[in-house]
């Protein structure tokens, strides 16, 4: 096999998706049983899976085919990221010693994988504050192992750093979802001094879904009260753009016979009411808080959400900032960008954290700031942005994903698609429907 064949499948088998909406995991969509793991038959290489399978079980593990595609990608060359994307990567010094696939939990007939975390640790690490991050994928997919560069980041900078994996919809609704992320949280409490971490210095972060989790675990004192732990243990919690801090108003808003909501909260009101950060933030004292809010879809709808949640934890008396970062940020670059060593929103969560580690975040009730670049910054982030935005456009009309837009599919709004079908060949390009989206009125037609 051609050596620059090798990135290309690490690429779309193990690379980190941790932006997508919904991420797009590959091994989740090979993973047909949702057990955590991949037989012969779900897995279309024969020869990878028997390089990667060193236990000789005839199953493959993410942790597995991970390691494989390591050693495969130290000795290949990777496939230079596009221009746009480009941004200086982080420099790392330290050492950083992983431990993978550790077992927080074990349930009969769950997928060990499932309810495993991964630890990076700096070498010789005593007592250093951890950093717990929760991945996102609309709670039905996404994994543990799509850190981008948040473990160099952390480890760069004194932090053990541990992401942790939960059962996935539609095979565990809430509260089991939750209940996993609570376990793993007091693993990490009961066990991270073993790997160089202390476990007083514990900061909750998560992304898209994973954000929703930790502002779930953050404010829902009974989580990690029924594995025995107070709140107190979290230090600070950390949401990465989440527009989900009220179950109860998305559930009930999304018409979509595949709701991710509904496949991950069911159908009960009762259900969402619990499953709501913000039901919660209205009783309880929480930890400080820190939400980043990134571009996306409905992203007023989205700040009106956060807004809300802020003002409800800050009533109770916790420390709440709002870091709008939405004019340079979309979903996907949040988190494809953070690490880089001119990412502003990732400076701006290690200065938090640093200070509550000061004691300085316990004073008043928070800030609203909006993160801001310039120059020739500000211009590529404006191109990620639109090229993010016109994605999503694709996603929600392009029904059979062959990359074109037909009448048929367009039916709900059929009455746009004679105006975007410039060449009139019946089909709507993302490059057509672009032009549209620049040249349409203020009005919105």
């Amino acid at each position: 096999m051609q050596s620059r064949v090798f990135p290309l499948i690490l690429a779309l088998l193990c690379a980190p998706a941790v932006g997508q909406e919904p991420a797009v995991d590959r091994f989740q969509q090979f993973d047909r049983n949702d057990d955590g793991q991949l037989s012969r038959e779900e897995f279309p290489a024969a020869k990878i899976f028997d390089a990667a399978d060193v236990n000789r079980d005839g199953l493959l593990a993410r942790d597995e085919l991970a390691a494989y595609f390591r050693t495969v990608r130290s000795q290949t060359p990777a496939f230079p990221r596009p221009n746009s994307m480009r941004s200086q990567p982080l420099v790392t010094t330290a050492e950083i010693v992983g431990t993978f696939g550790l077992p927080y939990a074990n349930e009969p007939g769950v997928g060990a994988h499932l309810l495993s975390l991964d630890i990076y640790a700096p070498k010789a690490a005593n007592m250093a504050p951890v950093v717990v991050y929760v991945h996102g994928g609309y709670w039905k997919a996404g994994d543990k192992s799509q850190t981008g560069n948040l473990p160099a980041f952390f480890c760069e900078r004194g932090f053990v750093f541990v992401s942790i994996n939960y059962r996935l919809a539609p095979a565990a609704k809430h509260p089991v979802i939750i209940q996993d992320v609570a376990r793993a949280v007091a693993w990490v409490h009961d066990h991270i001094a073993e790997h160089g971490g202390d476990p007083g210095q514990i900061f909750l972060t998560g992304h898209s879904a994973g954000a929703h989790l930790v502002a779930l675990l953050g404010t829902d004192a009974k989580r990690l009260g029924d594995q025995g732990k107070p709140l107190s243990i979290l230090r600070a919690v950390i949401p990465l753009d989440s527009a989900a801090m009220d179950i109860r108003s998305v559930t009930v808003n999304d018409r979509r016979a595949d709701s991710p909501y509904r496949r991950a909260f069911g159908d009960d009101p009762a259900d969402w009411s619990d499953a709501s950060p913000l039901v919660h933030a209205q009783t309880t004292k929480s930890p400080p808080f820190q939400l980043v809010v990134a571009y996306g879809p409905a992203l007023e709808h989205k700040r009106a959400g956060v807004a809300e949640f802020a003002a409800a934890l800050r009533k109770n008396g916790t420390r709440t900032e709002v870091v709008d970062v939405s004019s340079f940020r979309e979903h996907q670059s949040l988190m494809t960008q953070f690490g880089a060593s001119d990412d502003p929103v990732s400076l701006a969560v290690l200065e938090f954290i640093e200070s509550v580690r000061g004691e300085k975040a316990d004073a008043g009730l928070g800030s609203e700031r909006a993160l801001k670049l310039d120059g020739e910054a500000a211009v590529v982030a404006a191109g990620q942005i639109e090229a993010y935005r016109l994605r999503v456009l694709m996603m929600q009309f392009d029904k059979n994903k062959d990359g074109h837009i037909t009448k048929e599919e367009m039916s709900a709004k059929h009455f746009l698609f004679d105006g975007m079908d410039a060449n009139k060949d019946g089909t709507v390009t993302a490059e057509e429907l672009g032009e549209y989206e620049r040249q349409k009125q203020p009005s919105g037609q």
